[in-house]
């Protein structure tokens, strides 16, 4: 986990939750987050949704899946930025 946010630091200048909800049991949670990144390279910004698929084992969160409602767009704000317009 710390290995995943010193990077997500390195590309992200922030992150702002927009919405939360969660679903789930004492083994699986289900969250669903709307959130708006700016990235550090591009200085883009984006505005999209989350889905994390979370399993809990003896307090401990030993796996976190998140799934991106828009992988293109998170992928094109933590590039340079290229105008093909």
């Amino acid at each position: 986990m710390e290995r995943f946010l010193a990077v997500f630091r390195e590309i992200w200048e922030s992150m702002e939750f927009l919405e939360q909800e969660h679903w789930g049991d004492a083994n699986t949670v289900v969250v669903r987050n709307r959130v708006c990144f700016r990235a550090r390279a591009s200085g883009k910004q984006v505005d999209t949704l989350i889905m994390q698929l979370i399993t809990v084992r003896d307090g401990r969160m030993p796996e976190c899946r998140p799934f991106y409602w828009d992988p293109q767009a998170v992928a094109e704000a933590c590039g340079p930025g290229t105008d093909d317009a």
